[in-house]
């Protein structure tokens, strides 16, 4: 058997953080320091072999610690116990340490606002930005933090995104309507300042929405590499035209790259002698759309459109345009 010292006098309250430290008089023989929460858990540990024992340990509620000094040989020890507590002042949101009891904060759109906020210990903060639109947009930055801060965006149909210190998160489209939540906590359990910025956006305008949705109303497309957008219109994607003049035979080659947040596209060919007719649907070949297909010259339409889900969109859904024709 090893000899054990229990000190059973430290009372702590949910937001204490404090420090132990055991000094020991000799080098030999050591000794190992262990704490221990009211209901049995370990909560911190130092068992290296060196003269000085030190833990810290973050109450995340009212408890006694219960402060464990082992001795690894059967020899007696000569030790010095220290212990400092560190008070943690709640701020002006508390109590809001989980979901149910988020703080609500304002949404009112385009209006810059800033959470000057802090933790303590092991606690955690909520926010809750309530009953945003699936339209709406949404900026957020974590502007004055410890680097042991984590910041996470948890979203009504279940996503959660991390927050990175000094990194602007936003979303174009947030695509889901509810609650929105902002959780934030130290990793390390330690009581820090941090400053969160956010701005609630209005409902993106999409450029050229609807602007070439007809063959009638069909947008002019040039030769070269072009950049164009499609655009979410209500719960589905919008159809977009584009003309190509074509003034002489040959073998019409087009290229469509569709950028990171574009939706899965569906594109066909069409000849317009008055009434527009499909010629060919594009093929999907090396992360590219590609459509080929002898012309004579004459009026063309490449039709663009999407079936799939409008969801959330941190970027614009672009995709760049290039169509040649070959002799």
């Amino acid at each position: 058997m090893s000899w054990v010292l229990r000190l059973v006098s430290v009372a702590a309250l949910g937001n204490d953080v404090v420090r132990i430290r055991v000094d020991q008089t000799t080098t030999t023989p050591d000794v190992d320091l262990y704490v221990w929460a009211t209901d049995g858990r370990l909560l911190a540990q130092n068992t290296l072999l060196d003269p000085v024992s030190t833990v810290r340990v973050a109450a995340n509620r009212d408890q006694t610690l219960y402060i464990e000094i082992r001795p690894t040989t059967y020899v007696a020890s000569v030790y010095t116990l220290s212990i400092a507590r560190e008070f943690c002042g709640n701020d002006t949101f508390e109590e809001n340490d989980n979901p149910v009891e988020a703080t609500n904060v304002a949404t009112s759109t385009a209006v810059p606002s800033e959470l000057r906020a802090k933790t303590c210990g092991l606690d955690e903060d909520w926010f809750a930005l309530r009953g945003l639109a699936k339209n709406q947009g949404l900026e957020l930055e974590r502007t004055v933090s410890d680097t042991s801060m984590v910041v996470q965006l948890l979203t009504p149909d279940g996503d959660v995104y991390d927050v990175p210190r000094a990194v602007r998160k936003s979303w174009l489209r947030l695509g889901t309507a509810g609650d929105y939540y902002i959780r934030a906590y130290s990793a390390l359990g330690l009581s820090t300042d941090y400053r969160l910025s956010y701005t609630v956006l209005a409902p993106w305008a999409c450029p050229g929405a609807q602007a070439g949705n007809t063959a009638d109303s069909a947008i002019p497309a040039a030769q070269g590499p072009q950049i164009y957008s499609i655009c979410p219109v209500g719960d589905a994607w919008d159809v977009v035209f584009y003309e190509l003049t074509i003034t002489t035979d040959g073998n019409l080659q087009t290229v469509i790259v569709p950028g990171l947040t574009a939706p899965d596209l569906a594109i066909t060919l069409l000849r317009d002698d008055g009434t527009p007719a499909i010629v060919r649907s594009a093929r999907w070949s090396n992360g590219r759309w590609e459509l080929e297909a002898p012309v004579t010259a004459g009026r063309y339409l490449v039709r663009v459109t999407s079936s799939g889900a409008v969801g959330r969109l941190d970027a614009a859904p672009d995709f760049e345009m290039t169509w040649t024709v070959q002799p």
